[in-house]
């Protein structure tokens, strides 16, 4: 899902709701794939639980 438009709008959609910048992000895209989307500790956990959520989300809607 990393490569995907779909995570890039997941990424926009939380930089938006956080007032974040994109140079918040993590260079190394291989890192990415290992979870580090972010060069913050603290943003990449809050990431994770806001993707997360989306996932959920998606899921839900997916089983009604």
């Amino acid at each position: 899902m990393i490569d995907s438009s779909e995570y890039y709008e997941l990424l926009e959609m939380f930089e938006k709701t956080f007032n974040l910048k994109v140079s918040a992000r993590e260079k190394d895209k291989e890192l990415w794939k290992k979870g580090y989307t972010y060069a913050s500790g603290e943003i990449n956990k809050i990431f994770k639980a806001y993707e997360m959520g989306y996932s959920y989300g998606k899921f839900k809607e997916a089983n009604k």
